[in-house]
């Protein structure tokens, strides 16, 4: 249970600063992922198939890497659940993104992340990072 607990904050950790401070930082905001990002931004309904298979095979390479690791200094179990959590959170993440632009409103929880995200790609200021959680953008005072 600790690792799918850790994998899950993990990843909405690795999302929020994946998209704060390399798809929108001034320092890391070049190479193919930034660049695609601000195509997503200036037409949000744009969407490359081939990107998304490509994204799941990098965060399927990083969840083993992470699995691989955790078991040379950790417990097999929890460091796998922690990896396939992980792994599970980008899921979570790909799926509820894509449908805050491509698909009507399912699910009693998805009106107020569609709501923040949808504030996000109009506000220019830069906030709303987090797609699954606002908690991060809490944190980091980054929320709207």
């Amino acid at each position: 249970m600790v690792g799918v607990v850790a994998g899950a904050a993990g990843w909405s950790l690795t999302e929020y600063a994946a998209h704060r401070w390399h798809m929108h930082g001034r320092v890391w905001s070049r190479g193919p992922v930034a660049s695609e990002h601000r195509a997503h931004h200036a037409d949000p309904l744009r969407t490359r198939p081939i990107l998304r298979v490509a994204a799941y095979g990098g965060i399927g390479l990083a969840s083993a890497a992470i699995g691989s690791l955790g078991t040379m200094v950790g417990r097999t179990t929890t460091t796998v659940a922690l990896a396939v959590s992980w792994f599970g959170g980008y899921t979570v993440y790909e799926t509820l993104h894509h449908r805050a632009h491509h698909r009507a409103v399912r699910w009693g929880f998805e009106r107020p992340l569609r709501a923040r995200h949808v504030i996000h790609h109009e506000d220019r200021s830069g906030v709303n990072f987090g797609v699954t959680t606002a908690v991060w953008d809490q944190v980091f005072d980054t929320a709207k």
